[in-house]
């Protein structure tokens, strides 16, 4: 089994358990949705982009904390040769940069949320022959659909650029 590689471009998310098929060429496959979280369509809308292709974006949530999922990643999806430790790396960060700005989420009403609060995010992408197919923002807390209260446990953001770029 050929596995996929984990690198930290600048402003790529990542990580998923990816593993190429076997036989043939090989195809990077994220895993079902339930071994990563559960799929929340609510998210999905509010923090991604509403004009891309269906698929290219998902939101899941899982109860676990993010250094438990940061763990799995990192267990699960091996770091090529020179890549540092920063892949993964948890780090406090601010809502605008967490979620970044092509969603239609009210901006105000999230960075309400974490006034005073602590907003962790750890960042990978997934690398298969040499080019980003995937990446994953990982967020803990994370908001409610109605943006009203934070939820413990972590979102995870998985952007497939292979299905953006698909032709």
């Amino acid at each position: 089994m050929t596995r996929i590689r984990l690198a930290l471009p600048r402003f790529a998310c990542a990580a998923a358990t990816l593993a190429a098929t076997l036989g043939g060429t090989a195809r990077a496959q994220l895993p079902p949705d339930s071994a990563l979280g559960r799929f929340d369509s609510a998210l999905t809308r509010l923090f991604t982009p509403p004009d891309v292709p269906p698929g290219t974006y998902r939101v899941l949530t899982t109860s676990l904390p993010i250094e438990q999922v940061r763990a799995r990643f990192k267990r699960d999806v091996p770091m090529p040769p020179g890549v540092t430790a920063a892949a993964w790396q948890i780090e406090n960060g601010d809502p605008g940069g967490a979620f970044g700005n092509s969603g239609p989420y009210n901006r105000a009403m999230v960075a309400q949320l974490y006034v005073g609060r602590r907003l962790s995010v750890a960042r990978g992408s997934v690398l298969e022959d040499g080019r980003v197919i995937a990446s994953v923002t990982l967020i803990s807390p994370y908001p409610d659909a109605t943006l009203t209260r934070l939820e413990r446990g972590t979102m995870i953001v998985v952007f497939r650029t292979d299905r953006l770029f698909a032709r």
